[in-house]
């Protein structure tokens, strides 16, 4: 079991996971911000072959959230 003391490392983790920037999001695909801004804005399509590498980043911080979130309902729980 994760031991208490860990929650609040853990806790960063999650809200940093939970909440990225699309800065951050254009850093870890490797794809340009103005243009990713400009899809989120609306403004622009993505070609398939970009959305499936957002698709991909998506996916992979989901797994590290379902994995963090796992770790740290295991801290609150433990005594």
């Amino acid at each position: 079991m994760t031991p208490r003391k860990d929650m609040p490392v853990l806790m960063q983790q999650v809200l940093k996971e939970a909440t990225p920037s699309l800065r951050e999001l254009a850093d870890e695909t490797g794809l340009v911000y103005a243009t990713m801004k400009a899809w989120s804005a609306g403004h622009r399509t993505p070609s398939a072959e970009s959305a499936e590498i957002v698709a991909g980043a998506v996916r992979a911080r989901a797994l590290r959230l379902l994995e963090l979130a796992e770790r740290l309902e295991k801290a609150a729980q433990t005594s």
